[in-house]
């Protein structure tokens, strides 16, 4: 009987363990920053994106290109329709030592590195990123960028897009590289 008991236990408490963790958007946001001119920077969001991490550690974050929220309706339109077009979504796929984040005690943080691709415009390209984990009281886990991460559009096919929004907006550069922030909160769906 004290066996059953035992096992029991261990089957329950490796659940709670191995259970797979999903995005709360509400409390979640996902950030890009651009430079126009060479000095000016101004920074943006994307207002619909998902995140799960399955107790594999397969990390997988998807955010709809389209959602994009400059704070100005006229640029958030000139994106989706000339930079955007078809490429309607951005993924993110990487994995993460579970055990090493489940370990973390609550209100304690850890740093890893994730060694990940990014999937967009038709490409796929190696996007490591470096982030903190914290594991807060309520028992999600917050994933937020240690700093801000560079990612080089040109090389994701969208240079004639950017040089197009340049031209319109009569700029004299509008730089290629932009940087990506996020700050994700996770529950695991065992709750």
């Amino acid at each position: 009987m004290l066996r059953t008991v035992v096992i029991l236990f261990y089957l329950v408490a490796a659940d709670h363990v191995l259970a797979d963790w999903e995005m709360v958007k509400q409390v979640s946001t996902v950030s890009f920053g651009t430079v126009k001119n060479e000095t000016v920077s101004e920074l943006h969001k994307f207002t619909e994106f998902k995140g799960l991490v399955r107790n594999s550690g397969l990390v997988r974050i998807e955010i709809d290109l389209l959602s994009v929220d400059t704070g100005i309706e006229i640029r958030d339109e000139r994106m989706r329709s000339i930079l955007f077009g078809d490429a309607t979504r951005a993924v993110y796929k990487a994995n993460m030592e579970m055990r090493r984040i489940t370990d973390v005690p609550i209100g304690e943080s850890i740093e890893i590195d994730l060694d990940g691709l990014l999937e967009l415009n038709d490409y796929s390209k190696a996007l490591p990123l470096k982030v903190r984990v914290t594991h807060l009281t309520s028992g999600s886990y917050q994933v937020e960028t240690v700093a801000a991460n560079t990612i080089d559009l040109s090389s994701f096919g969208f240079t004639p897009g950017i040089e197009q929004l340049r031209s319109i907006a009569g700029l004299n550069v509008i730089s290629m590289v932009i940087t990506l922030e996020f700050n994700l909160v996770f529950k695991s769906l065992s709750n």
